[in-house]
């Protein structure tokens, strides 16, 4: 249901953006980081930005040429983001190797830690609602989240911005057992935010209703009010 819950952006070039992060940003992908960078180009993100563009965004857009040809200063503009978080990416990966957090195998020619940068899945979020007709079970793999083992914190890497933001961000920290998340922007460039738990939780009865609407448990006068059972020990 996560993916049903974030939804799809009416930009379709921001999509594509959340689908170039996601592929890099998984070691286990062919278009992944770890299929480019190699102890000596770590930090190289021009390298990983022709890797990117040549597996992934050259094909893709090449594929809606028709469709984008209005579209030129949004096609750079995703271009200058793609280059800002290639650069993001590569930053992050030099500074877990110099903490230890990412060391390279020479006898398997592998990166070990890079297992640690995303998760699979995260555990099912039970959800009651004292108005709703049944209890609500939220589950699936997480997209688009970045977690920052030196700092402890989970990131949530959007392009531009979005109303929902704040709601996909309270989304994320519910459902990782976290209160150390924070967003990242590339609008082009790179804008880090962070916010409190009160700005948070103001953005639990926009997620709650998005839930409610969708699993289809929500009457129309339903209060915002939720119960959130604790997980299972």
């Amino acid at each position: 249901m996560i993916r049903e819950i974030r939804g799809a952006s009416p930009d379709p070039l921001v999509d594509l953006f959340q689908e170039l992060f996601r592929s890099l940003a998984d070691a286990r992908s062919p278009l992944g980081w770890t299929a480019v960078l190699d102890p000596e180009t770590l930090g190289d993100h021009e390298r990983l930005l022709r890797h990117a563009w040549e597996n992934f965004l050259g094909p893709k857009l090449r594929e809606n040429e028709e469709t984008l040809q209005a579209s030129a200063a949004e096609v750079l503009a995703l271009w200058d983001a793609a280059g800002h978080l290639c650069g993001y990416i590569c930053r992050f990966l030099v500074n877990c190797r110099e903490q230890n957090l990412l060391t390279w195998n020479p006898s398997t020619n592998e990166w070990e830690g890079a297992e640690n940068f995303i998760v699979d899945a995260a555990p099912d979020w039970p959800i009651r609602n004292i108005e709703w007709s049944r209890p609500v079970l939220v589950g699936g793999a997480p997209e688009g989240v970045w977690h920052n083992p030196a700092a402890g914190r989970w990131c949530l890497v959007q392009m531009g911005v979005s109303p929902s933001d704040l709601a996909q961000l309270c989304f994320y920290r519910e459902i990782l057992r976290t209160n150390s998340i924070s967003l990242i922007r590339f609008r082009p460039d790179l804008q880090h935010d962070t916010f409190t738990e009160d700005q948070l939780e103001s953005a639990k009865p926009e997620l709650m209703e998005t839930i409610g609407k969708l699993a289809g448990v929500i009457s129309k006068q339903t209060s915002t009010a939720t119960a959130i059972s604790p997980p299972a020990a």
